[in-house]
């Protein structure tokens, strides 16, 4: 059964496999998207929903969450969750600055490459989901870095960035192709999990 994906693009699945079935085959389409929500027309898609079962039938097109959408609409929606969220992680410089991604419920952000943005004219954007920051630099690999905030699993409060708070978040390179640098003592720095404030990926500065 084909269906468009995101991003993504035309995928096949078999028909009367379920969604839990197909999770490994499409988290690795959707690199730094993988788990992220699923919809069809504005009806979720659950792990035990079966390829050919409406909404999900051959020649729909499954959303996912933090994909696509107005752009406007996603910028608005992206401040209002860093506004409300115990910290986030805003792109200040390169292609994709503007971008802002806020933490899921254990107070982790991954960072990476949106699916197709690789590729000229394919229209992907920045964008941001709880837990997920999809850039389309191509610098950055599809899973790129984590992010972690202050404080025990991730969850305490602070900010990024110039923020008014002084604890830092922890940035964790994932084993992507260009590596992360860390901003320490006026020098960019690579490392494992550092504490910091600024961090760079890519072409753009996080």
């Amino acid at each position: 059964m084909r269906f468009s994906l995101g991003h993504v693009g035309d995928v096949e699945v078999s028909p009367g496999a379920t969604l839990a079935e197909c999770a490994g085959a499409l988290a690795a389409l959707l690199g730094p998207l993988a788990g992220a929500p699923l919809s069809v027309d504005g009806v979720p898609l659950g792990p035990d929903h079966v390829a050919g079962v409406a909404p999900w039938q051959a020649g729909c097109h499954v959303h996912v969450a933090g994909a696509g959408g107005d752009p406007g609409r996603a910028a608005r929606r992206a401040a209002e969750a860093a506004v409300g969220a115990p910290w986030h992680l805003a792109v200040v410089a390169g292609p994709d600055a503007g971008a802002v991604g806020v933490p899921d419920a254990e107070g982790r952000l991954r960072v990476g490459r949106a699916p197709g943005a690789a590729a000229a004219g394919t229209g992907a954007r920045a964008s941001g989901e709880d837990g997920v920051l999809a850039l389309t630099d191509p610098a950055v690999s599809r899973r790129h870095l984590v992010v972690r905030g202050p404080g025990r699993g991730g969850a305490g409060r602070g900010t990024s960035g110039g923020g008014a708070g002084r604890r830092r978040l922890r940035v964790r390179d994932v084993g992507s192709a260009n590596g992360t640098a860390v901003r320490r003592r006026g020098r960019w720095r690579r490392g494992r999990w550092r504490r910091v404030r600024r961090a760079r990926a890519g072409d753009g500065t996080r």
